[in-house]
């Protein structure tokens, strides 16, 4: 199942115009790149972008949405004047509207592994690109039977638990894996049949920002996500790394658990932690609140409850960057949550 499974595939089919522009609902058009927001006065009326050919073109509509991520949407906004004032005057760019949280109040979810080698052949490693014939053979099966291991993503048991009993929610997550991977899973390790846990505390305190490096839309934005700002974070990591300790130490995983690959047992005190901490840690690719959700009397507030950009009419962000704080959770169900209720408004508006 997927979003655009559940949202765009119906309305695409029922409403798609063809690119005829005669009636029909919805026109979708891939690989541009959105240059700004287009206003008159304060008000958006459309937008400028770039077509896959780098044409530079205009569409005007009575309400624009921007859906470009925390990163890419308040990049927008900075490009089209809309941001703090002092910041879009160093890059030369006219302020529209002055909103000073735009880029600002950044947060996401850091994770570590922690892995063991297996004693017992349960996990992965066979399946790997090091091995073609294996990866064909399990390939094969899923497109023909839709079973084996290619019916799963594999992260399929997991839990939330507090890093103390005074928590009020639990503020740390764990993924269990049946192998042991570097990067997200780009590459795997090399001792053989293993398993893992992704660990990390889901409510950091610490807070970045995303800025725009040029007017040039195609230029990278500049993204300083101040990961571990707080001494909390690490407290809270700490007592992930822990916990993790503690689970593969339980009599269940006795005929599985050999030995404790990553940290190791050389990584023991605080510090030892703190530095495996500093060393390997990792997005967990939960970036959000770029455009701050607030109250009128929040400074750093870029949209109000229904995700009207404030002091901009006609101009609305409906996506992760306008969480105010950063969910217990991953973000892809909330996300949608958000679309569905901010489309509910708009219907009612």
């Amino acid at each position: 199942m997927s979003a655009s499974r559940c949202y765009l595939e119906k309305a695409y089919h029922a409403g798609y115009d063809g690119g005829s522009g005669e009636g029909g609902k919805l026109y979708v058009q891939t690989d541009v790149t959105v240059v700004k927001v287009l206003m008159e006065g304060k008000r958006a009326v459309g937008i400028e972008y770039f077509d896959k050919g780098g044409n530079a073109k205009r569409v005007f509509g009575d309400e624009v949405v921007l859906s470009a991520g925390p990163v890419g949407s308040p990049t927008i906004l900075q490009r089209s004047g809309v941001g703090d004032e002092k910041f879009l005057q160093e890059m030369g760019i006219e302020t529209k509207h002055h909103l000073r949280g735009v880029g600002k109040n950044l947060q996401d979810h850091l994770e570590v592994y922690v892995q063991a080698k297996s004693k017992l052949p349960v996990g992965l490693f066979p399946y790997q690109w090091s091995k073609p014939h294996n990866m064909v053979q399990v390939g094969l099966e899923w497109f023909v039977r839709r079973t084996g291991i290619c019916a799963s993503n594999h992260l399929e048991s997991g839990a939330f638990v507090k890093s103390s009993p005074d928590k009020e929610w639990p503020d740390i997550q764990f993924h269990f894996l049946n192998a042991a991977i570097d990067d997200q899973g780009s590459s795997m390790k090399s001792f053989g049949h293993a398993f893992q846990v992704h660990v990390g505390p889901m409510r950091s305190r610490s807070r970045g920002e995303v800025r725009i490096s040029s007017t040039d839309p195609t230029k990278d934005p500049l993204i300083d996500p101040n990961y571990m700002e707080h001494e909390s974070d690490f407290v809270e990591f700490r007592r992930s790394v822990e916990i993790a300790r503690e689970v593969f130490s339980q009599p269940a995983l006795a005929p599985y658990f050999d030995f404790e690959a990553v940290p190791g047992p050389d990584v023991v005190s605080d510090a030892d932690i703190d530095d495996f901490i500093r060393d390997v840690a990792e997005s967990a690719y939960h970036l959000c609140g770029t455009c701050k959700m607030g109250s009128e009397d929040d400074e750093n507030s870029v949209v109000d409850e229904f995700g009207r950009v404030r002091g901009v009419p006609g101009l609305s962000v409906v996506d992760s960057s306008i969480m105010p704080t950063v969910v217990t959770s991953n973000l892809n169900c909330p996300t949608m949550m958000i679309a569905e209720k901010m489309s509910h408004g708009m219907k009612l508006q």
